[in-house]
C-alpha cells in the first residue's frame, strides 16, 4: 500500500483490481466469438471505462479487433507480452495489471510478481531460504520462537540437527542461553500475548518434486541402502520417495488434488520403507524369515539359496499396507483413498523392474524414469539433475490444473488484500469525498438487492395426504428460502436506517456493510443459504434463478417430475425424492474431464477450459445388484467446487459414467461432477 499512501495509486483502480466490476446485475450477453474471454472478464471489460479515462476506447478496440486480443490473451506469458495497438505504451504498469485480470486471471499471480519486481526489486519476489542457525541468532531466551506450520512442513529434524550441532546432547538441563521453540498451525485462537512476544517464523514444505526428494534423501542414513541385501531395495527406496513427493505436491492443486489436505510427512515415508525392508529381508533369507536380533544390520543370503527377484516381493500386501495403513491412515475421504491406491498400483509392481519396457513414473512432457545408478550417491546425483519445477501431468492431472491453481491463488491474494484495504479504510480518516462516494454506492447496492427480493414468501398449497416425496422436498426448500429472503430484507432495511442515522450501527450491520462493499457474501446470509463459493454478484444472480425455479415448482407441484439440483438447499434430498420419478438436472459442470456428446463418454479437457457444462442429465436410480459397472467410472457429484470437506459434507451422490482411457487416468485427473461453480 506504499503507492496508495504516496498518492500514486488511484483508489478507483485499486478497488477495481481487487473486486472487479462487482455488479449485482446481469451483464450483457457475450457473443460466441468472444468465448475466449471469461464470463467475469466480459462484465469487467464493460465496466473498465468508468474506472479511469486511461481505459476509454479499450472495450471498443477489443470488439473491433478480437483476433489480435485473443492472440495476446492466449500467450503463455500474457503479462509480459505487448498488448495490441498502443495499449502497452499508454497504460501504467498497474493499469496493465487490471487488464491482465480481465483477460487472464491465471496470470495475475505472475503479473503481480512482475509488478513488484518493477516497483521494488527482485529480492521481494524470491522465497527466502530458512536457516535455523540465523533464527537462533536473532532470538533470545526471553522470547519464544514460534514456528507457524504449513501443511506438509515438519521442522523437527532441522531444529534437532541445530540442537545437536550446538551440543544439546551433552546437556542434562536447560542453560542460561536456552531457546523455547513452539509450533502451531494457523489459528485465530492462539494466545495474543504469546504471539506478540514471539519471534514468528512461517515454515513451508519443499516446493517441487526435486526439493521433496532432496529433503527425503537428506534424512536417510549414509548406510541406508546397505541395510537390506535384496537387490530391489534401492529401487523401491527411490520409488517410495517419489510417491511421497507426489502425494505432497498434489496438495497444491487444491480440491482437484485432494478433497481434504493431508499432512503427509517424513515419518510416513520412514515407516513405509521399514515395512518394505522387512518384507524384502524375509524374501532374501528364504523361509526362515528375518535374522535374529544381533545377527547384523544386513539380511544376508543363505548358502545355496536362489537369488531374490522382484517376483518374490508380496506386491499386493505392500500396496495394501502402505495405501490403507501407513499413508491411508491419514486419509478420511473415500475418493482420496482411491487416488492413493491408484498411485500405488501405478508405481509398485513387478513391472518396475521390466528390462524390456523401461518403467517411467510419467512421460509427459518429460520422462521421469528410475536412476540407472542404484547407489545412494547415484540417486542423489540423479535427483540433483531433475527439473526444479513440475507440470501437473507428472501427478496425473491435466495441464488445466495449473491454471486452476493460479486462479485460486489470485483469488486468495485479492481476498487478503481486500481485508487489509477494508481495515485500513475503516481505521483511518480517509478522504471525505471518497467516503461519500462509497456510501452512495452502498445505498445503491442495498436498494438494488431489495428490489429483487420477493415482497412476500413463497408457499405451496396443500396437496394430497400423504404428500408425495417431491412435495415434501418442495415444502422444505420453500421454508428455507423464505427464512433467507426475510433475513436479507430485514438486515438490508436495518442497514439503510443505520446509514440515515435513524438507528445505531451495530457490529453485525457494520460487517454487512463491509461485505457488500467488498463483494463478499455476508456471513449472516451464508449461514442460511445452500453451500456456495460464488462472490456476491454471482450469488445474487443464482438466487434469482432459484426463486424463479421455486415459483415454477409451486405451479406444477402436482406434476413435478424433475429437479434443478444446483438450485436446491439439499440436492441429495431432491435427488432421492426423484427415485419415484427420474430426476433431470441441468447446469451440471464437469471438473477434471469433459463430456464428449458425440461419443457419449468422458474425454480429456480442452486446454484453458477448466470446466464444461454437461448436457441435460437424467439421473436414473438403479439397484446396485443390477448395475453393470464394466467400463463405467464411479464419479462423485459434489454441490460446489469445494467438493467434500474434512467433515464429509458436500457430496451429493455417485454417478457412473462411461470412459475409454484406463480408469486410473480419470481417477488421478480428479474427475467429478459439480452442481455449482464458483463464478
Amino acid at each position: 500500500m506504499i503507492m496508495r499512501h504516496d498518492g500514486k495509486l488511484p483508489e478507483e483502480e485499486l478497488d477495481f483490481f481487487l473486486k472487479g466490476s462487482n455488479t449485482i446485475s446481469e451483464g450483457e450477453t457475450k457473443p460466441e466469438e468472444f468465448s475466449w474471454i471469461p464470463d467475469s472478464g466480459w462484465n469487467d471489460l464493460f465496466k473498465l471505462s468508468t474506472v479511469s479515462p486511461a481505459f476509454q476506447g479499450l472495450r471498443e478496440n477489443v470488439l473491433a479487433e478480437p483476433q489480435a486480443w485473443k492472440e495476446w490473451a492466449e500467450d503463455d506469458s500474457a503479462e509480459k507480452a505487448d498488448m495490441p495497438g498502443q495499449w502497452s505504451r499508454v497504460l501504467s504498469p498497474f493499469q496493465k495489471l487490471i487488464v491482465v485480470r480481465v483477460f487472464r486471471v491465471d496470470r495475475v499471480h505472475n503479473a503481480i510478481k512482475h509488478f513488484i519486481q518493477w516497483r521494488l526489486n527482485e529480492h521481494y519476489v524470491q522465497s527466502p531460504t530458512l536457516q535455523y542457525s540465523k533464527i537462533y541468532a536473532q532470538s533470545s531466551e526471553l522470547s519464544p520462537i514460534l514456528l507457524i506450520l504449513s501443511p506438509g512442513a515438519n521442522p523437527f529434524a532441522a531444529v534437532s540437527a541445530l540442537a545437536e550441532s550446538m551440543g544439546l546432547a551433552d546437556m542434562k538441563k536447560p542453560h542460561n542461553g536456552f531457546r523455547l521453540w513452539l509450533t502451531t498451525q494457523p489459528t485465530q485462537d492462539f494466545p495474543l500475548s504469546i504471539l506478540q512476544a514471539s519471534l514468528k517464523v512461517v515454515t513451508e514444505p519443499p516446493d517441487g518434486l526435486r526439493a521433496n526428494l532432496q529433503t527425503s534423501y537428506s534424512l536417510f542414513r549414509e548406510d541406508a541402502f546397505e541395510q537390506c541385501a535384496h537387490p530391489a531395495y534401492p529401487t523401491l527406496v527411490y520409488t517410495l520417495s517419489f510417491f511421497h513427493a507426489v502425494v505432497q505436491e498434489r496438495r497444491k492443486y487444491g480440491k482437484i488434488g485432494w478433497n481434504v489436505p493431508y499432512d503427509f510427512n517424513e515419518s510416513d515415508l520412514s515407516i513405509s520403507l521399514s515395512l518394505v525392508k522387512m518384507y524384502l529381508s524375509k524374501s532374501s533369507r528364504g523361509p526362515e524369515g528375518l535374522p535374529a536380533e544381533g545377527e547384523g544390520k544386513s539380511a544376508e543370503l543363505q548358502p545355496g539359496a536362489p537369488p531374490p527377484t522382484a517376483s518374490d516381493i508380496p506386491w499386493e500386501t505392500l500396496r495394501y499396507l502402505i495405501g490403507e495403513a501407513m499413508y491411508g491412515g491419514r486419509v478420511t475421504d473415500d475418493y482420496d483413498r482411491r487416488v492413493l491406491a491408484t498411485y500405488l498400483e501405478e508405481y509398485l509392481g513387478e513391472f518396475v523392474f521390466d528390462s524390456y519396457r523401461q518403467f517411467s513414473f510419467s512421460k509427459a512432457p518429460i520422462s521421469y524414469a528410475l536412476p540407472a545408478d542404484s547407489s545412494s550417491a547415484g540417486h542423489i546425483e540423479f535427483i540433483k539433475n531433475m527439473p526444479s519445477s513440475n507440470t501437473p501431468e507428472v501427478f496425473g492431472l491435466h495441464t488445466n490444473a495449473e491454471i486452476g491453481y493460479f486462479v485460486e491463488n489470485a483469488k486468495s491474494i485479492w481476498h487478503g488484500l481486500l481485508k487489509i484495504n477494508i481495515a485500513n479504510s475503516s481505521g483511518s480518516n480517509s478522504d471525505s469525498a471518497v467516503g461519500s462516494l462509497k456510501e452512495e454506492a452502498l445505498v445503491s447496492t442495498i436498494s438494488e438487492i431489495l428490489s429483487k427480493l420477493p415482497e412476500n414468501g413463497l408457499y405451496v398449497s396443500a396437496g394430497p395426504d400423504p404428500p408425495t416425496p417431491t412435495q415434501v422436498v418442495l415444502a422444505q426448500e420453500l421454508d428455507r428460502l423464505n427464512i433467507l429472503t426475510e433475513t436479507m430484507s430485514q438486515s438490508l432495511r436495518d442497514l439503510s436506517r443505520a446509514l440515515r442515522g435513524d438507528i445505531g450501527m451495530s457490529g453485525d450491520l457494520d460487517a454487512l456493510a463491509l461485505s457488500l462493499q467488498a463483494g463478499f457474501l455476508p456471513a449472516q446470509w451464508r449461514a442460511l443459504a445452500p453451500p456456495s463459493l460464488k462472490p456476491l454478484g454471482s450469488w445474487l444472480s443464482h438466487l434469482m434463478r432459484r426463486i424463479d425455479q421455486y415459483t415454477m415448482w409451486i405451479t406444477q407441484a402436482s406434476e413435478l417430475s424433475f429437479s434443478v439440483l444446483p438450485s436446491c438447499y439439499a440436492p441429495a434430498a431432491a435427488a432421492t425424492a426423484g427415485i419415484w420419478k427420474a430426476t433431470l438436472c441441468y447446469k451440471v459442470e464437469q471438473g477434471g474431464a469433459r463430456w464428449d456428446s458425440s461419443l457419449e463418454r468422458l474425454a480429456p479437457q480442452i486446454p484453458r477450459k477448466l470446466s464444461e457444462e454437461m448436457p441435460l442429465v437424467k439421473v436414473i436410480p438403479i439397484e446396485s445388484s443390477r448395475l453393470n459397472i464394466r467400463s463405467l467410472l464411479r464419479t462423485p457429484v459434489y454441490a460446489t467446487e469445494g467438493r467434500r470437506n474434512a467433515m464429509g459434507e458436500g457430496w451429493v451422490f455417485d454417478a457412473w459414467l462411461p470412459y475409454s482411457e484406463h480408469a486410473s487416468f480419470w481417477v488421478l485427473s480428479g474427475t467429478a461432477l459439480v452442481l455449482q461453480t464458483s463464478d
